[in-house]
Order: C-alpha cells, then structure tokens, then sequence
C-alpha cells in the first residue's frame, strides 16, 4: 500500500516534480520518467558507471555527452572539468532537451556546456525518432514502421562536431542512444583529432542489433586501437554480465 501512495502520489502534479542537490549538481526533476526517479532516489543513475565517468573527468578535460538526457553526466562534467573544460551535452529530443537546458541554467554552465539537438550517427542523414513513453523519457529510438507520431531530426557525426566547435580533442565520450551507440563511434574515429582517449557507451547486445556480434566486438575496437571492459575495468567477453549495460573503451 505505501508503493501504491507513492507511485500515486509521484503522478499528480503537485507531487512530481522535485528540486534536488546532489554532490554533482542540481536539477529539477520529474518524478514520473523512470532516469529521473532513480536519480531522485539513489542519487544518481547508473551509479557504478557514474563513478568511473567522474575518475576520467580530469580538470581541462574536453567531454562530449552524447544522449545527454537531463544532464547527470554533462553537468558533473563541468564541475570536475572546471573552467577550462570544455563540455558537449547533445539530446535531439524537444522535450527532454528542455529539461537539459532547465537544468544547465540551474548550475549557471550556460558558458560551459554546450547543448546540441542534432543527433548523432555514422554520416549526415534525415533520422525520424518515435515519441518515448513520459515515464521511460531517455528512451527516444529511431521510429518504427507502424508508428504515427514523432519528429525528425538532421544527424551529424562527432568528426563534424569536432571541426564546428573547434575542439582540439576528446578526453571523455559518453554514449547512450538506444542501439545506435556503434554508428556514433563509427562517426567518432572517421577523424584523427576526435579519437577520445576513453569511451563509455550502452552495449545490450539481447536487446538492440548493433550490426556486429557479440563475439566480435572486442576485435573490432582492438582493430581501431582500443582496448574493451566493462566499467569495473575487467576484460570484456559476451559470456560475463555487464554492469549496468555499459562498456568502456579505452585507447591504447
């Protein structure tokens, strides 16, 4: 019964917004959306890949966030980066990038996080997104067939961000977009100057096709000078569980 109060509660509009202070920033947030929820609960979403992301974050550090959601990782990356650091938060969604931008005022980064719509993928193309469900926000996807509504959005790659925004490197990038995860780094290493020096991207080979196997996948990134685990540093293999969905990609 204390379940049902609370879901109940956490629904109605009085009771599901909250303005809450973690150790890596503050943010406004909507108790409905399942990432939001967790964070207000927990302290932050995916903790374990969370504490790794902040050990990588080092000042001066050059940081590209991509599926940026409300701006847990973007916004703990500008305080760990300081003022010299350099942060790119990119959520094509309309609704979820509002709350994005909610948030970035909130920890006055205006100056230091740059927000960008376009989504990102292998090549520049035309991508029409399905409108994700208010309480699973952080999963917009590439539209299905027998879907009516939605947007759509010009892709860019992260090569292309690179040369726009002047970026001289990338320290630290963060992927999660929903099995799309593999053509953004394929969009990624296409130029020298955007090779990151570590990768943190979603990898649920059961749920999404990412075009390459299972097994496959720790040749492919060794193929293109990167070393691959999970995010508690241990050796990747498709028989071990990966924490929180999540690998680690580090150049060698």
């Amino acid at each position: 019964m204390k379940l049902r109060f609370y879901d109940w509660c956490r629904a109605r509009p009085y009771f599901r917004r909250a303005r809450v202070d973690f150790d890596y920033g503050r943010f406004d947030l909507d108790l409905v959306d399942f990432v939001q929820h967790e964070m207000f609960l927990f302290g932050c979403y995916e903790p374990a890949t969370l504490a790794l992301f902040e050990t990588l974050v080092e000042t001066g550090a050059t940081v590209v966030d991509v599926g940026a959601n409300v701006g847990q990782y973007a916004i703990a990356a500008a305080r760990l980066s300081g003022g010299e650091g350099r942060i790119v938060a990119v959520e094509p969604n309309p609704h979820v990038c509002a709350r994005l931008i909610d948030n970035v005022r909130l920890n006055n980064c205006e100056t230091r996080i740059a927000i960008v719509t376009s989504p990102m993928s292998d090549r520049a193309k035309l991508l029409a997104f399905g409108l994700p469900d208010e309480r699973a926000l952080g999963t917009t996807r590439l539209k299905r067939p027998d879907e009516d509504s939605g947007f759509a959005a010009q892709a860019s790659t992260i090569a292309a961000l690179v040369a726009q925004l002047n970026l001289n490197r990338i320290d630290v990038l963060k992927i999660d977009v929903e099995g799309h995860d593999l053509k953004v780094i394929a969009g990624t290493l296409s130029n020298a100057t955007a090779r990151p020096a570590h990768i943190l991207f979603e990898y649920i080979h059961q749920s999404f096709d990412y075009g390459i196997a299972a097994d496959a996948i720790s040749d492919h990134f060794s193929a293109l000078g990167y070393s691959l685990s999970t995010i508690d540093g241990a050796p990747y293999s498709p028989e071990r569980e990966i924490p929180e969905g999540n690998l680690w990609a580090r150049r060698q």
